[in-house]
């Protein structure tokens, strides 16, 4: 078993450092989904710590692979897009089933802001009660980062977008 275990991870071990990238189909039916679970070298990964908005000012990087180069249609969110939820609320008082749990801090979020491959950000503003943020922008086939996060109106860095989507046009 020792040989077999010694073999395994000798055929593994140059590898384990490589992040295996979020794939964004062409198909423009469907989407791809971002979560805070997948950021790279931050670790905000449960509906607790999103509620408390950690991590750092601007969130952590996502790595994406597009499918074909075009234009694409992304939303940032502080929330699951199935809660359709205001970017600016504290987080719900319980769970689906109905146990109590922190509800976290509300965040005064006045804007988005959305940077690929380190490039300027760009900035939208986030409309009252809205619950996530929409940018239209064009990628490149292949591997890209992908950063989100939220600002408040004196353009201050409040947290990561811990929830975002990407859609072919």
């Amino acid at each position: 078993m020792q040989a077999h275990y010694e073999e395994y991870w000798a055929a593994i071990e140059p590898s384990i450092e490589e992040v295996e990238p979020l794939l964004v189909r062409a198909d423009p039916e469907g989407f791809t989904d971002l979560t805070s679970n997948s950021w790279i070298e931050v670790d905000c990964d449960n509906r607790t710590r999103v509620a408390q908005a950690c991590g750092p000012g601007q969130g952590g990087v996502w790595q994406i692979e597009a499918e074909e180069s075009g234009s694409y249609s992304v939303e940032l969110s502080r929330w699951p897009f199935h809660m359709d939820r205001s970017l600016t609320l504290e987080g719900p008082p319980t769970t689906i089933g109905g146990t109590e749990i922190s509800v976290g801090r509300a965040l005064p979020i006045a804007a988005a802001l959305l940077r690929v491959d380190r490039t300027e950000p760009v900035k939208a503003p986030a409309q009252a009660d809205a619950a996530s943020v929409e940018f239209e922008i064009s990628l490149k086939r292949g591997r890209s980062l992908f950063q989100g996060w939220f600002q408040d109106r004196s353009s201050r860095d409040l947290a990561g977008a811990y929830f975002g989507r990407i859609r072919r046009k």
